[in-house]
């Protein structure tokens, strides 16, 4: 008995796929199909079963009804990794990188949603550098800005850093930053990433990794929004 298959237009299982951070070979070797066969069903040729797309929908974390959309949602970026030289290109980020930047992604609308409903202004975020401003002028504006002297971060010395990592967070969010702690993926898989706006961008941080460096990284991912960019920093 012939099964059911999904009326779903290629290109939209192939944005569902990529934005999960799956390649075709992991892809086809859940579904237990063979990769030529996936790969044709994003070319438009065939399509999976029912319960296949369900299958799917489950990996990638998507709703059932995603998959049914007429083409590709408009607007979405690939998220650049800040710490390859030019030329290399894009890096394929792990699927709990990529279901982390969703995450957070989600967790920012609901914040502008939940500050509309209480009739709340938020912050809008105008620091600004470029690529050519002078790197310790900048630093120097942001120290500032922060409110960070000299005298002021001795203070903050305790044995596993903790003291700095809060004093750090609490200024940063204080210009209008959302400042999130990831904890689905490795060290390995990336140190944090950058999510660009004028209105409450986010920097995320890796909670596997040790305080000082969730500072390190915390500053590090400020930087790329002064410079108005998002993206994904390699380990």
């Amino acid at each position: 008995m012939a099964r059911t298959l999904a009326m779903i237009k290629g290109p939209v299982l192939r944005w569902a796929r990529t934005t999960a951070g799956f390649d075709i070979h992991a892809v086809a070797e859940q579904l237990g199909v063979d990769e030529d066969r996936y790969s044709a069903w994003e070319l438009g040729e065939g399509a999976p079963t029912i319960p296949q797309l369900r299958k799917l929908a489950v990996l990638f974390r998507r709703p059932l009804a995603a998959f049914y959309l007429p083409e590709p949602p408009v607007g979405f970026a690939v998220m650049r990794d800040l710490r390859r030289l030019p030329g290399v290109g894009f890096r394929t980020l792990p699927p709990a990188v990529q279901f982390e930047i969703r995450a957070a992604m989600q967790r920012r609308a609901l914040t502008i949603e939940l500050a509309e409903d209480l009739g709340e202004d938020i912050k809008p975020f105008q620091t600004s550098a470029t690529l050519e401003d002078d790197t310790e002028g900048v630093g120097a504006r942001l120290r500032e800005l922060l409110g960070v002297t000299d005298v002021v971060q001795q203070r903050w010395s305790d044995a596993d850093g903790r003291s700095a990592y809060v004093a750090w967070r609490t200024r940063i969010e204080a210009l209008g930053v959302l400042v999130f702690q990831t904890t689905t993926f490795e060290s390995e898989d990336a140190s944090g990433f950058a999510i660009w706006n004028d209105k409450l961008p986010v920097v995320a941080v890796n909670r596997r990794d040790s305080l000082t460096r969730r500072t390190f990284s915390m500053l590090h991912e400020l930087a790329h929004l002064t410079l108005r960019v998002s993206g994904v920093s390699d380990a």
